[in-house]
């Protein structure tokens, strides 16, 4: 972002960033149909056409950020999204980025615009959307703040060897694109067997994970597979698959520590 000259007045606009919820037409918040409805350039990022057409028809103004391209890489696709809204801002224009989804998270593009509209001293408000993680738990019936819960996007998981507890449950993001760089349609196979190998080191090849879908209209259900870790690699995924694994042992009990905080057994 450009930086402010001495003694040119400071900006005045507004960066809202907001997220559609998974079903927008259903899960879109009054709080983010206004900051739409009110702001002078909305950008969006949705994933189908009628999101689309909810969006506009809440601000004829509202312009796509455009899409993925193939063999482009995603990173240059995402700071083009920022660039675009750091110009409408630095034109003095109140800005409305909306996301599917939730706003801050797995979305790259609204972290680093909002770093750089502060950076030249704008106002910078997050209005928070349903996520595929919230669908989840619901969904799953899963309660994490009982059996834990530990996220990592998939590559990052695999690439930083990060460290994680058997008796939390584990979610990974964007299993589908495992090492890709740039946009690809196809599965990223290799990726998979490589996360399905490591996670078999620690859980072995009967422990049983969920590949989950959330449903994207209500009329339709989301997608549920349950199989043995041994079969992840070969398994039917999307773009959109996140995968789930329960935790695989008791959690330990500490009774000295219940005793220190006035537990009774």
């Amino acid at each position: 972002a450009r930086a402010f000259q001495p003694g040119r007045s400071m900006p005045t606009a507004t960066l809202t960033i907001a997220g559609t919820g998974l079903r927008p037409h259903g899960q879109l918040t009054p709080e983010a149909r206004h900051a739409i409805e009110n702001a002078d350039c909305v950008f969006y990022a949705v994933a189908d056409q009628l999101s689309e057409d909810l969006i506009r028809g809440i601000n004829p103004k509202a312009k796509s950020f455009g899409f993925y391209i193939a063999d482009k890489p995603r990173v240059e696709t995402y700071k083009a999204w920022v660039d675009n809204i750091m110009a409408a801002l630095l034109a003095g224009e109140d800005v409305c980025a909306i996301f599917y989804g939730h706003p801050a998270l797995l979305t790259y593009s609204s972290h680093v615009a909002a770093e750089a509209a502060r950076a030249e001293g704008m106002s910078v408000r997050w209005l928070p959307g349903i996520s595929c993680l919230d669908c989840m738990f619901s969904d799953l019936g899963v309660e994490p703040a009982w059996v834990g819960l530990q996220c990592f996007e998939a590559t990052e998981f695999l690439i930083h060897r990060r460290k994680w507890d058997c008796a939390n449950s584990l979610i990974l993001f964007q299993i589908a694109c495992i090492g890709q760089r740039v946009y690809i349609h196809d599965v990223a196979r290799r990726g998979l067997k490589v996360l399905t190998e490591v996670l078999e080191e620690a859980y072995g090849p009967d422990q049983e994970v969920v590949v989950y879908e959330a449903a994207i209209h209500w009329l339709l259900q989301p997608v549920i597979d349950r199989m043995p870790l041994r079969d992840l690699a070969d398994a039917r995924i999307s773009h959109v698959s996140t995968l789930y694994i329960p935790p695989a042992r008791d959690i330990e009990f500490d009774p000295e520590m219940a005793a220190r905080i006035g537990w009774s057994a």
